[in-house]
């Protein structure tokens, strides 16, 4: 059981983020519109939907610890497998907050798929909202690449 549900944790969130992707791409091609803010409120509440999975996640990994490394392993690697996991938590993190910043900084409120409305977690200041901008596709880009790497390593 234990190891299945952190598999479904697993591919759940690999699986929303490459919807997250998918949606992001889009956004920047329809027309401002009910269309974009559609696509928009969806790419929000799938953020949401992550951070959640995320949280719960690292509970279940801190209730049930993984193995130990395999003794086999050179130091180096032992290193890159601590770094690419503690990586990919952060961004699991980090992406989801950041966007939720960039859309209070907005005054574009966070309503999860319609059901409620998440508390704005700053004041609406354009400035803020542009460097917000610029962190949340700097930490895409930078997540895309983290991930390309640890892929090819076979982390």
């Amino acid at each position: 059981m234990g190891r299945s549900l952190s598999d479904a944790f697993h591919w759940v969130i690999v699986v929303l983020i490459i919807v997250q992707f998918v949606l992001a791409r889009i956004e920047h091609h329809p027309p401002l519109g009910l269309e974009k803010f559609a696509v928009l409120a969806r790419h929000k509440s799938i953020g949401i939907t992550i951070l959640a999975l995320a949280t719960l996640r690292l509970l279940w990994r801190w209730m049930n610890p993984v193995p130990p490394l395999p003794d086999t392993l050179k130091p180096y690697e032992r290193v890159l497998s601590h770094v690419s996991h503690f990586g990919l938590y952060f961004f699991l993190f980090a992406m989801p907050i950041t966007g939720w910043m960039l859309s209070t900084a907005s005054n574009f409120p966070v309503s999860y798929f319609g059901l409620f409305t998440l508390p704005n977690l700053m004041t609406p200041d354009k400035e803020t909202a542009d460097v917000m901008h610029e962190v949340h596709e700097t930490l895409f880009k930078i997540l895309v690449a983290f991930c390309g790497v640890a892929h090819r390593r076979g982390t």
